[in-house]
């Protein structure tokens, strides 16, 4: 646990609720942005927010749906707590 951090994961249009339930089943930590919010917010559901050490990558990248890990060159874990984003718009 002390090597997981908080990724980005760019999905397939409309699979972010497959990918989130496929990467559960590998008892990983997800949440989802919500579907129903403004036109703006929309391109968000391309993307999901996956916890995980960055030594199993393949086992993420392996899932159905997910496209990509981001980050440049390299993916980039997210800095800082997550908690305040999930009390806006998010799906537990």
């Amino acid at each position: 646990m002390a090597n997981e951090h908080w990724y980005v994961l760019k999905v397939r249009s409309d699979f972010n609720v497959v990918v989130a339930q496929r990467l559960r089943k590998l008892n990983l930590e997800v949440f989802v942005p919500e579907s129903n919010l403004s036109q703006e917010a929309r391109q968000f559901s391309y993307y999901i927010y996956c916890r995980f050490d960055l030594q199993d990558r393949e086992t993420v990248l392996g899932v159905p749906g997910v496209l990509d890990i981001l980050g440049t060159p390299e993916p980039s874990p997210i800095e800082g707590d997550l908690s305040p984003l999930r009390s806006l718009h998010f799906r537990p």
